[in-house]
């Protein structure tokens, strides 16, 4: 795992982060980076529990996947978009 992320990551596989985060929802999902044959790449591990929304967490499964090139794919959209933005917001440019 990559030294940044594991704080991040360390409370998902504690039983009262879970319930916490799942008590009003029915799943939740976090990324993270995974050293893969000697290259981080972005994984998910997603959380999703058998009873409903607002109900308690007493049955939870837990999934991963590797995720790296939609992940990467998703930033470079946020990024061409802000950039997009940013240059209609330059003095000359109408929008």
């Amino acid at each position: 795992m990559h030294p940044e992320d594991r704080e991040l990551i360390k409370d998902v596989f504690d039983i009262s982060y879970i319930e916490e985060v799942l008590s009003n929802v029915k799943e939740y999902s976090i990324c993270f980076r995974r050293l893969y044959d000697g290259v981080y790449k972005w994984s998910e591990v997603k959380l999703v529990k058998a009873e409903a929304a607002g109900k308690r967490a007493r049955h939870v499964a837990v999934g991963f996947a590797e995720i790296d090139e939609r992940y990467k794919a998703a930033q470079s959209g946020k990024r061409s978009a802000r950039n997009m933005k940013i240059s209609l917001s330059q003095p000359g440019i109408r929008q």
